[in-house]
């Protein structure tokens, strides 16, 4: 994330500058493509309807199935890519290009198997494993204790780690608009950033109108799933010293997945 893919965000939005503009006299940033707008701008749509594209886009599960099951499922789906490919194909969009299409989709359900699934999972496990009011199994924490910077009963614990995890659950199962609104910010040209020395070294820090706005969305939304248990401060760092531009608010929240995994 701060590698490859990093240089070349901050190297598209130096292009941004004014200066640069007019050195360049052309502009390195396009447009997305996605597969909607791909298949909308063709008159195809029709391809997202279609019955068989829950079984063409599935993602197969191999916990407790045997070797013959898998390779039933993974033959199966590949059959129902090649009939719409196949079946949907015409002077607009060929055989590969809707092929691509499909399996565009099948990526953004493989990541949601490898980021999402897995906070899901921990939630299955705190709400089987533990209550909020019975302490038997206690989650309380104190301050200077095994490395805890604060104090918190049981019961504060336990909704402080509940909300963590919904709250990250709904981050990465929108990540792919949400890494599209950061990049909107990032590479806004009339977005500037400044260079500050953050506590970790020079970063650039710069506002992020869009992705604050999705972000404060996605808080209410997960503060009303819970009830409103929430424990301690819902501020949303974006454009500060703590999370100085989107790039780390995307790297910030790709680290979970690895976290848990």
């Amino acid at each position: 994330m701060r590698g490859a893919y990093g240089k070349l965000v901050y190297l598209l939005q130096d292009s941004q500058a004014p200066e640069v503009q007019d050195l360049l006299q052309f502009n390195l940033i396009g447009s997305l493509k996605t597969v909607y707008s791909t298949l909308e701008e063709n008159d195809m749509l029709d391809v997202l309807r279609d019955p068989l594209m829950p079984r063409a886009t599935a993602t197969i599960y191999t916990t407790g199935k045997t070797r013959p099951q898998i390779d039933a499922e993974s033959r199966a789906k590949e059959k129902a890519i090649e009939h719409l490919a196949r079946k949907f194909a015409n002077n607009k969009l060929n055989y590969e290009q809707v092929r691509t299409c499909i399996l565009s989709i099948c990526d953004n359900h493989h990541f949601l198997f490898c980021t999402r699934d897995y906070v899901d999972r921990m939630i299955q496990y705190l709400t089987k494993y533990f209550h909020p009011t019975e302490t038997t199994n206690s989650l309380a924490i104190v301050m200077g204790r095994s490395g805890a910077r604060l104090t918190h009963s049981h019961t504060a614990q336990y909704y402080y780690v509940l909300q963590s995890l919904t709250l990250w659950r709904e981050v990465l199962h929108d990540m792919f608009r949400l890494w599209y609104l950061c990049e909107q910010d990032l590479l806004d040209g009339n977005n500037g950033y400044r260079l500050r020395n953050t506590g970790q070294g020079l970063n650039r820090v710069q506002s992020c109108p869009r992705i604050s706005k999705a972000m404060h969305n996605i808080v209410y939304e997960v503060q009303r799933k819970l009830n409103h248990h929430w424990v301690g401060s819902s501020v949303i760092h974006l454009g500060d010293h703590n999370v100085p531009n989107a790039l780390m608010f995307i790297d910030k929240y790709n680290q979970v997945s690895r976290i848990l995994n």
